[in-house]
Order: C-alpha cells, then sequence, then structure tokens
C-alpha cells in the first residue's frame, strides 16, 4: 500500500478512536436497552385493533424493579378504576361525567389506585361518574382515537380532561426518535415471559399521524416490532450512537409534530362543541412549547390549566427508581384540578 492511502487510513482510525474516548469521557454512551426487572400477575394491556393496545379488564399487580409494588383494576370498558365499584361507561344516574385521558402520568404508574388523580377526583366528587382512561405509552393519536370511538358509541362524556405535554408529540406522529425509544426495548421483551404478559408485543399496530398533502393529519398504522431498524454498532460505539441521533432529531423536524397535535386538538374542540361535551387541555410540565400549545389551544376557545407543582422536583415523584408522579403529585394534580373545575362551575 502507497503511503498517501495508509496514512489517510491511520489518519481516520486515529480520528474515530480520539472522538470515540471523547465522547465517553464527556457522558455519551453506546445504546443499550431497558433493563427492567419487574414481576408482573395478571395480564394488563390487550391488543387493540384501532389504538394498538389498550387495557386488559382484570387485576394486575407489579413489584417494578422489586421495589414499587402497586395493584391495578382495569373496568370492562377499558378504563382504570376510580373507585372501589367500576361505574358504567355511560351511567344517567351520574350527569355531567368526567373522563381523564392521557399517557402513564394519568394512568398512574406503579401506583395503587386509590392513589391516581383520577381516584382522587372520584373521592371529592362521589355523584360524578369519573372515569382514568390513561394508557402507558399513549399520544394524542391514541386520545384522539379514543374519543372518536366514544362519540361513534354514543358515551362522551360531559367533561373531558387531557394532560398533556410536548414529549406526546413525538408519539402522536411516531417520530424516529420515540421508534428508537421504545421499539428495541418492546423487542428484547418479547422473549422475557413475564414482560410479554402485559401485551403480545409483536402484534401491535401502532396509530399515528402525519400531515397530508393539504395540510390535515392523516391516521397511519405501523406495525411496531417492524417500524424501526438501528444503525450499525450503536450498541457497541458511542460516536455512532450520537450520529443516528442527530439524525433521528433531524428527521423528526420535518414531521411538524406540534402543529399536528394542535390540529388534533381543534377537531376534537369542533367535536365537543357539537356535543355540548367541555374539553380541558392540561399542561404537565412548564416548558415552553407545552405553555406554546397550552396558549393556541386557549385562542381557540378551548379551556385549559397549568399544573402549578414541577413534576421535576423529586418530591412529587418516585425516584429515584421512576420518575412519574407519586401519590402526593397526583394528591396536587387532583386538587388543582378540582379548584379549576370550581372556578368554571363545571
Amino acid at each position: 500500500m502507497k503511503k498517501g492511502p495508509l496514512l489517510l487510513v491511520i489518519s481516520l482510525v486515529l480520528a474515530l478512536t480520539v472522538s470515540e474516548v471523547t465522547l465517553r469521557v464527556t457522558g455519551h454512551r453506546p445504546y443499550s436497552v431497558e433493563d427492567i426487572s419487574d414481576s408482573i400477575v395478571g395480564h394488563g394491556l390487550v391488543i387493540d385493533p384501532i389504538l394498538g393496545f389498550s387495557l386488559n379488564p382484570g387485576d394486575v399487580w407489579i413489584d417494578f424493579e422489586h421495589t414499587l409494588k402497586s395493584h391495578a383494576h382495569h373496568c370492562d370498558d377499558k378504563s382504570r378504576a376510580t373507585g372501589p365499584v367500576c361505574t358504567k361507561l355511560k351511567d344517567d344516574s351520574l350527569p355531567n361525567s368526567i373522563f381523564l385521558y392521557g399517557c402513564s402520568f394519568t394512568y398512574g404508574s406503579n401506583l395503587d389506585d386509590s392513589m391516581t388523580m383520577a381516584w382522587k377526583i372520584k373521592e371529592n366528587l362521589p355523584d360524578r361518574n369519573v372515569k382514568n382512561f390513561g394508557v402507558g405509552g399513549y399520544g394524542m393519536s391514541h386520545v384522539y382515537l379514543e374519543i372518536l370511538k366514544q362519540e361513534k358509541d354514543g358515551t362522551l362524556p360531559g367533561i373531558i380532561i387531557i394532560n398533556y405535554a410536548n414529549m406526546h408529540d413525538m408519539r402522536t406522529v411516531f417520530s424516529r426518535t420515540w421508534r428508537k425509544l421504545i421499539v428495541p426495548n418492546y423487542k428484547a421483551n418479547i422473549k422475557n415471559e413475564e414482560r410479554l404478559k402485559m401485551v403480545p408485543i409483536d402484534s401491535i399496530q401502532w396509530p399515528y399521524y402525519r400531515m397530508d398533502a393539504n395540510g390535515n393529519p392523516e391516521l397511519k398504522y405501523v406495525k411496531l416490532t417492524e417500524s424501526y431498524t438501528e444503525w450499525p454498532l450503536i450498541r457497541h460505539s458511542a460516536l455512532m450512537n450520537l450520529l443516528e441521533n442527530t439524525y433521528n432529531k433531524y428527521t423528526d423536524k420535518g414531521l411538524q409534530m406540534g402543529e399536528v397535535t394542535f390540529k388534533l386538538f381543534s377537531q376534537l374542540n369542533d367535536l365537543c362543541k357539537k356535543h355540548n361535551t367541555k374539553l380541558i387541555i392540561a399542561g404537565l410540565y412548564h416548558d415552553d412549547d407545552t405553555k406554546k400549545m397550552l396558549q393556541r389551544c386557549s385562542d381557540i376557545g378551548i379551556a385549559t390549566h397549568q399544573y402549578q407543582i414541577e413534576l421535576s422536583d423529586s418530591k412529587y415523584t418516585l425516584e429515584p427508581l421512576d420518575t412519574h408522579p407519586n401519590s402526593l403529585g397526583n394528591t396536587m394534580m387532583a386538587k388543582e384540578m378540582l379548584a379549576f373545575l370550581k372556578s368554571k362551575n363545571w
């Protein structure tokens, strides 16, 4: 080999080595799947032809990391229990029903039923039909489709509360960044008998929305386990992992994530007006993007509420094991929402 090409190869290898070492020293790491050690008794989730997956009726006991023990009861209408006895989806004896929608924050991840925000609201409003339709992993695409289904079935409530954060936008459009966060972990758990009890992962069809040529949200579905192919060497190289993450963020920018979410909220607003249902969008975090979304919703007449508690404060979370809100966090959110409903005379 001539000196020119040889020096080029040596220089390239040195540059890559220096880059790899520098990245690791500064905290960057190769990609790794999440290693969750837990025990699950009961089947928590079930395949849903519209939502991809939903809550499976029955009882579920989870021992997260063998430290956080919780029990959840899922009602026949695929909501989580908000009282000792599940109420009917449409119960005329309980006027002005309140349904809550969102992700694991609304569901109450790793908490007993009685510790969730929805349960605490029901405790304070025993004569109202309060339902918890939060599900871990859901984005606004799932929330939108759930409400459309309830409209079709004639089971829309008097009040809809959607707990929203900017982090949901990537789920709504099913961005490459979100796919990387969940698909490898789901695949790794397919052979894990305990995790598999949650849902047959390899059968999930994920619903998401993308803007069509006319600037309107268009519904699409993709098989979850076939939706993401990782770059070579990302599990061995911090440099390759960083390069893929950078590429993912670049592709995400063209998806108009926030705009898709806003369009769905706008359409829900029209739907709620049609059925005389009150719609509330509640902001979970205080980041600029979440605040901007709330302001845009308020500008078109949607009732909005920004939770005043800081859910990034460990006092309100299950940290260090889990960043989801703890019982105190859920209590504070419930108090705020109850005060908001009272201020509106709803």
